[in-house]
Parts: C-alpha cells; sequence; structure tokens
C-alpha cells in the first residue's frame, strides 16, 4: 500500500467522485466528502485513520450541525461505496466499520435526535449565563439549576434534586459561586426545592418544569424535558467545543448516554481525564475566554487568499499577526525593497475558545491548528501570552501599522525619530543616535548590532538606552509629536 497515497484519502474520494457518471450521485459524493472534510478541521485523513470510532464522530457532527437522519445516511452510503473502491485498487484494507455503523444508525429513531435540532444551542446558552436574574429569584433558581448541571457534565433531574450542600469538592469558580448562593447551614441539600415534602418523582417534575422555564428564557424550546435533556444538552455544548464523540460517550453512564453517541465506542478513560473535559467544557460555557492559536498554512495557500476566505464567511479575528518583514536587495544597481513574512504561513491569532473548533470547519482546506498532541482528537493548543511576548521582543512589537524589521535591514542616521515597538520601552518616543556594532572574536561575520537612542519622556526629560535595532521602526514627526504628548 503506498503510503504517499494513503496520507491523500480525501483527495481520492474527490478523483473517483468526478469520475462518477451520474449527475446525482456525483453531488452527493462530493456533498459527503466535504463534510468529511469540514469534520477533520483540516487534519489529514487517511485510509488506515478511517475506523468505527471516525465514522461515529463524523455521523455526531453530522447531526449535531442539523442534516436529518435520512440525508446522514445517504452520505454515509456515498462514503461507503468509495471506500469499497479504495479496497478494490489496494489502497485500503477491507473492513467491516461501515457496516457495523450502518446498522446502528439504522436502528437510532429520527425522534431521538430533536434535541439535537436546536439552532445555535451554545449562543443561546451563553446568553442564559450573561443574563441578569436577580431580582427573580424563581428564574435565578432555575438559571442556576440549568448551569450546576452543565458545568458538572450534564447532570440529570434527581441528582440536581439530591444534590447535597456539601457535595462539591472541585474548585472550578462558576460552580463555586452557584455553591455560595445555595449552601445555607441549616439545609441538607444545595437547591431549595422542598426535598422532604415531595416524591422522586414529583422533585423530577419539578426540575424538569425548571429547566423549561430557564431555556425558554433563551429560546430553547422541546417537546419533551426527558431525563436525558441535561447530559444532551452538556454533549451539544461539549461537540461546539470540539471534543470527539466517543470522549463524550465516555464521560457519562451508559444509562444516560445520548442517543446520537449510543453507538459511540466508549472509552473506559481515567477519572481525571473525564474531569479535565468537563472542566475545560465549564470554563468555556461560563467564560468563553480569549485566548492565542497558531495555524500554518497549507502549500501555496497565502495571507490574501485565506482573508477573503474569511471576509466571504463573515468570520473575524479578535486579533491577528501575520508579521511580515522588509528585505532590501540591490537588483541591476537599483535598491529594491520587498515584504515577506517572517515565519512564512504561520499565522497568530486570538480567539473565542468555542469558535476555534467551528473556524477551522470552514477554512481547514487552506490551514491547519496546531493542536496540543498530533492526534486529531487532541484540543487546538493555547498559546500562553508570555510566549508570545517573548515573540515579539525576539522580531518586533506586533503592531498593524509597522512592519518587524530583521536586524541590519533598517537603515537610521542620527536624528532619525523612531518608536519603540518591543520590550519594555514599547510604545516611547525616541530619537536614534548612533550604531554600535560588536564584532565576536571568534568568529568575526557574527556581528551584534545595537542602537543608541535618546528616550523623550516626561517634561522632555530624556535618557539613552541600547536596544536591537529590531525594537524599533521610523515614524513622522507628526507620530513622533503625537507620542511625545501622550506620554506627557
Amino acid at each position: 500500500m503506498s503510503a504517499t497515497i494513503s496520507l491523500l484519502a480525501i483527495d481520492w474520494f474527490r478523483v473517483k467522485a468526478d469520475e462518477t457518471v451520474n449527475e446525482a450521485v456525483r453531488r452527493s459524493q462530493q456533498q459527503a466528502i466535504d463534510l468529511l472534510q469540514k469534520f477533520s478541521g483540516g487534519e489529514t485523513i487517511t485510509f488506515e485513520d478511517i475506523d468505527e470510532n471516525l465514522l461515529n464522530g463524523w455521523v455526531a457532527w453530522n447531526f449535531y450541525h442539523g442534516y436529518s437522519h435520512a440525508t446522514v445516511t445517504t452520505y454515509l452510503g456515498r462514503l461507503s461505496a468509495l471506500y469499497g473502491k479504495a479496497v478494490k485498487d489496494g489502497l485500503a484494507r477491507p473492513s467491516e466499520c461501515f457496516t457495523g455503523v450502518k446498522e446502528r444508525l439504522k436502528n437510532l429513531s429520527p425522534d431521538a435526535l430533536e434535541v439535537f435540532s436546536i439552532k445555535d444551542c451554545f449562543g443561546r446558552l451563553r446568553r442564559l449565563v450573561l443574563a441578569d436574574y436577580s431580582k427573580n429569584p424563581a428564574l435565578q433558581l432555575a438559571k442556576d439549576i440549568v448551569l450546576f448541571s452543565l458545568y458538572n457534565g450534564g447532570l440529570a433531574f434527581e441528582k440536581l434534586a439530591n444534590f447535597q450542600k456539601d457535595g462539591y469538592q472541585g474548585d472550578d469558580e462558576a460552580v463555586s459561586a452557584i455553591v455560595r448562593r445555595y449552601a445555607k447551614p441549616k439545609n441538607k441539600y444545595l437547591f431549595p426545592l422542598n426535598q422532604s415534602e415531595r416524591t422522586p418523582r414529583q422533585l423530577d417534575r419539578a426540575v424538569s418544569a425548571l429547566f423549561c422555564d430557564a431555556l425558554k428564557q433563551v429560546g430553547i424550546t422541546l417537546s419533551d424535558y426527558n431525563t436525558e435533556t441535561p447530559v444532551n444538552l452538556w454533549a451539544l455544548v461539549a461537540m461546539h467545543c470540539g471534543v470527539p464523540s466517543d470522549d463524550i460517550a465516555s464521560c457519562v453512564s451508559h444509562a444516560d448516554t445520548p442517543s446520537i453517541f449510543s453507538f459511540a465506542a466508549k472509552q473506559d478513560i481515567p477519572q481525571a481525564r473525564k474531569t479535565e473535559i468537563q472542566s475545560r467544557i465549564a470554563k468555556i460555557l461560563a467564560k468563553d475566554p480569549e485566548d492565542w492559536y497558531a495555524m500554518q498554512f497549507r502549500p501555496h495557500v497565502t495571507y490574501d487568499r485565506l482573508r477573503d476566505r474569511m471576509d466571504s464567511l463573515g468570520i473575524e479575528f479578535i486579533r491577528s499577526f501575520y508579521p511580515m518583514e522588509t528585505i532590501v536587495r540591490r537588483i541591476g544597481g537599483k535598491i529594491k525593497q520587498e515584504l515577506r513574512p517572517v515565519t512564512p504561513g504561520l499565522l497568530f491569532f486570538r480567539s473565542k475558545a468555542a469558535e476555534v473548533p467551528e473556524l477551522f470547519m470552514q477554512i481547514g482546506d487552506l490551514a491547519w491548528g496546531y493542536r496540543y498532541t498530533r492526534d486529531i482528537r487532541s484540543p487546538y493548543a493555547v498559546i500562553p501570552g508570555s510566549a508570545i511576548e517573548k515573540y515579539e521582543q525576539a522580531i518586533g512589537k506586533f503592531v498593524d501599522f509597522v512592519d518587524a524589521y530583521p536586524q541590519g535591514h533598517l537603515k537610521l542616521e542620527s536624528g532619525d525619530k523612531v518608536e519603540i515597538i518591543g520590550g519594555q520601552f514599547a510604545g516611547y518616543p525616541a530619537v536614534f543616535e548612533k550604531e554600535i556594532r560588536e564584532i565576536d572574536s571568534a568568529n568575526e561575520a557574527c556581528t551584534q548590532i545595537t542602537c543608541r537612542l535618546k528616550l523623550v519622556g516626561m517634561d522632555n526629560f530624556s535618557w539613552s538606552v541600547n536596544l536591537d535595532p529590531r525594537m524599533m521602526t521610523r515614524i513622522s514627526d507628526d507620530r513622533f509629536e503625537l507620542l511625545v504628548n501622550n506620554k506627557d
């Protein structure tokens, strides 16, 4: 089997789909392939990767994105036929993976998928998180019960009703805030539901009614708020945050497994792993934090092409940096300057955590995102702010209107006005005095260049510092005056 060809399984599927004579079938095949590529987030899928775990995840992902039982069944059949052609051509090993998933899908009632038809479920639940019901105690209780359930992996109605005030041993800030609100010294249970006066069935109905009241506030309505509702909602949030379907199934008890994950291969994962997944989902739902991430462009993809795709989809980064450097060349006796990426294809971007999986679903054919491990199931890696700062210090401050100059290419003359764009003096105006060159005695070709600057501070008080030339950029007199006035 050719390893090179196996790395391009999706591309091979596309070639075979293009050869299909029947137009309706060909179009259906292409749609199935498109969804497989989007599901992967742009990660490479080999023939060896295609197994029941991957297919189960793909099926669940399709349901989450609103595709019907009939449509998913058709698309699964299209992929199965294409895979069969790969087996016939000797590119893939014979496998029963499609047969098993088809059978489970056949036995799954379309009615069981109702909870997965909620449009923008994560966004609606985020609105619930941010809603202020402090002046309405009944609605505040309903909201807190729903969120307490979701922050803890989708706790069922019965567990919520019987949760004792000292039962939470974790340190999650959002959960702890709810505990502090309701944990009263004389109470046995956390939530005031008149537990001693109600039967278990009555308590289930009471909690179900509270779920109904809270979710209606953000436009989530279901025909029946049954015992699976909490874990189904948690699974929706987890899927939105990029958690694989088998991990989702493994985090809940067998009896509570949501219908669309009931055919996923449950793993016997350690409790610490379950806790880590639940904590990550709770953090994203409670805060949806903004963090730094990184992506790598695919071969022949440019920044402009990526930007055009994002503009057409209405996607916008909170902040992004694709630092450029100025290269000076002498061509035919003339000095030419050109811009080129400092690190070709490497783009840093700041985004809300919940938006990253969906981002790569849309641009995965143009770029792939860095994860904590090489496993497609691994979360996208958050880059610490300290690492970004070090990178800025190495090549120059990331500012939209400033180029990061490589050492030796920013030519300054005495008296030139500059702005410091990296390090502890970033943002300060200064006047260039002279260039200092230090030659390494062991290697004369290695010359360290620093610049002597006069920093301008309050009341025009100035002092001299030595800085790497990559930490500054030449500015106009108007810009200089503006910075001086801002420092006053």
